[in-house]
């Protein structure tokens, strides 16, 4: 357990340390932390691999090795790990992968624009992460899993929000606060930051999952609500709509799912009253609400305007795609699809839009016949993996996750189906019929048990 202890402390600490000396321009002395990064974790046992997967997914734009992301690092790490301690792999996602990979290579080649390096760690995080997900072995302890994707996010939100200091909120751009220190596009940063605050929060008022534990324990809540509400800070800055939509239906089904316990009810409305007023006695805090109204109304009503143009992606796609029937069957690759369609509306870039939903995305990468395949492994992983269910609580993080990607096109990203691994951790069940292995004793760590799975 002490070995527990040293070997995530440092990597904590080595991924603040990394993110500082990055920020100030100081490149040697980041690619040197980076390094002893990926030594560490090359000793770390498997299972503790798989949650560094979920603790760097915010990361993953913005750690290098010099040239090489730190996160496709990882991915391979784990991956080796794996082939070593001999784990099986299923044919039939080997299978899956090398048809994508295929499918992705033609159509890049056939659209001149080829990017195999993107379309390689794509392939390797899909395979990586169905095959955990499949592992009837992989026994994940859901609430060290929630809690280090809280601490991760909270360490680049603060970055975020550091940037953000000393900065005139109406002199600035979305483009110029969004992502900070991560590099990711605004609305997928804040996609990760309204996971971690719904995380944190589902630790904080779990009291059935946390009972027994040093989650349990008053301080590690309050440490926790003050990773979840900088992360939630953080998720607001970067004036994404589908944001601030998406966080209004996590309060309204928040209160649905507990409206049988009124105490409980009161604590969660008691505790965001207390969230929103501190955070409105902040002058910049205000200034940011008022942005985001504005951002709101700043072109007009109509249903084009709300959705900020996705309506008419929308509409182009499904008419170029209706136009292409054997596109329509089988799609025209992931990274590719977006150039041989050639959408009239383009990025600041120049480059043909993306689709801006996921299950769009998916239909114009692999066609109708592709998305039913990757659907019908999703559902049979989720009904094995979820099991049965008494706690809608526990889905809360599946269901965000679906409400972003009606107006995200996440699964061109590499991290994605760790983000749908982690929301699976969540949702499996207490009373399914692969319960945890023991109810952790009280004690002074929030490290899981050591696993019997490559250790």
């Amino acid at each position: 357990m002490t070995q527990k202890i040293v070997r995530w402390i440092l990597l904590v600490l080595s991924t603040c340390f990394y993110a500082i000396f990055k920020y100030n321009g100081l490149m040697m002395p980041s690619n040197i932390i980076s390094i002893f990064m990926g030594i560490l974790l090359f000793v770390f046992p498997l299972k503790e691999k798989i949650y560094a997967l979920l603790f760097f997914i915010p990361f993953y734009l913005y750690i290098y090795i010099f040239s090489f992301a730190f996160y496709n690092a990882i991915t391979l790490l784990t991956l080796f790990h794996m082939i070593i301690v001999g784990k099986k792999f299923d044919i039939r996602i080997i299978i899956l992968a090398v048809v994508l990979f295929g499918v992705d290579i033609f159509w890049q080649i056939y659209v001149g624009k080829t990017s195999f390096t993107y379309t390689i760690k794509w392939i390797l995080t899909l395979f990586l992460s169905f095959t955990i997900m499949k592992d009837e072995e992989f026994e994940f302890d859901k609430k060290f899993a929630l809690f280090i994707y809280c601490l991760g996010t909270a360490i680049i939100s603060s970055g975020t929000i550091f940037q953000y200091i000393g900065v005139e909120v109406n002199s600035v751009t979305r483009g110029e606060i969004g992502g900070a220190l991560s590099t990711c596009n605004a609305n997928t940063f804040s996609f990760y930051c309204l996971l971690a605050l719904v995380a944190g929060f589902y630790l904080i008022l779990n009291k059935k999952l946390c009972k027994n534990s040093i989650y349990e324990n008053k301080l590690v809540k309050l440490f926790i609500l003050a990773l979840s509400s900088i992360s939630g800070v953080a998720g607001a800055m970067m004036l994404s709509k589908a944001y601030f939509l998406t966080f209004i239906i996590w309060l309204v089904l928040l209160i649905a799912f507990n409206s049988k316990d009124m105490r409980k009810f009161g604590v969660y409305f008691g505790v965001v009253t207390v969230m929103c007023v501190i955070i409105m006695t902040i002058p910049k805090t205000r200034e940011l609400v008022l942005k985001v109204i504005d951002r709101f109304n700043e072109k007009g009503s109509s249903l084009s305007d709300i959705t900020t143009g996705r309506t008419d992606i929308f509409k182009y796609y499904f008419i170029a795609l209706f136009n292409h029937p054997f596109n329509l069957m089988f799609g025209a690759g992931l990274s590719s699809y977006q150039w041989y369609f050639n959408v009239p509306i383009k990025t600041y870039e120049g480059m043909p839009i993306i689709t801006h939903n996921l299950l769009l995305e998916i239909v114009c990468s692999y066609g109708l016949v592709g998305m039913i395949i990757l659907l019908y492994i999703y559902y049979k992983i989720i009904t094995k993996y979820i099991g049965f269910h008494n706690d809608l609580n526990d889905l809360m993080l599946l269901i965000i996750f679906i409400c972003f990607s009606l107006s995200l096109a996440l699964y061109h990203e590499d991290v994605t189906n760790f983000v749908i691994l982690l929301c699976m951790i969540a949702a499996k069940n207490n009373q399914s019929k692969k319960k945890e292995k023991s109810v952790e004793k009280v004690s002074f760590y929030i490290l899981p048990k050591e696993s019997g799975v490559g250790a």
